[in-house]
């Protein structure tokens, strides 16, 4: 069986980041635009926007982990 720690690793990092930005995509925007904006607040499109990537993410890291799990990778 080959290695496939790094492929794991990776898909646990998306798969935080994924459910970060369904669960909370105003913290997502805080941190992406912390230095650059003071007191703004996100728009409807981007929250929207942001849950969409994160569901995407989360099912793409989960497929991830499946194949590496399996051997597949």
């Amino acid at each position: 069986m080959e290695y496939t720690g790094g492929y794991v690793i990776a898909a646990i990092f998306v798969l935080i980041v994924g459910v970060l930005s369904v669960v909370r995509p105003e913290l997502v925007w805080k941190f992406k635009h912390m230095l650059t904006v003071r007191d703004g607040e996100p728009t409807q499109y981007f929250l929207v926007s942001m849950r969409i990537s994160g569901v995407m993410m989360i099912l793409l890291s989960l497929f991830v982990l499946f194949c590496a799990f399996t051997g597949r990778i």
